[in-house]
């Protein structure tokens, strides 16, 4: 073989080796920084995950809040 083809060929092993490892590595959900609890702590979520949808509003909303009442008290 020549040299350009060895080369060739060491790379495409190279890059799939590469992708291999990073297809298999395993992904963190979360990563938190700092100790856990403490007020500087942060939580980073990898993004993928959407929120839960708002609850439905069950209360009543009127001119006054004397008159308004919260979901709980209906």
């Amino acid at each position: 073989m020549n040299r350009e083809l060895k080369e060739a060929v060491v790379e495409k092993v190279s890059v799939f080796l590469l992708a291999a490892m990073l297809a298999v590595a395993p992904a963190a959900a979360q990563q938190t920084t700092g100790e856990p609890g403490a007020p500087s702590a942060t939580t980073t979520i990898d993004g993928r995950q959407i929120p839960p949808p708002p609850p439905q509003f069950g209360g009543v909303i009127k001119q006054s809040a004397a008159e308004s009442k919260p979901w709980w008290l209906r």
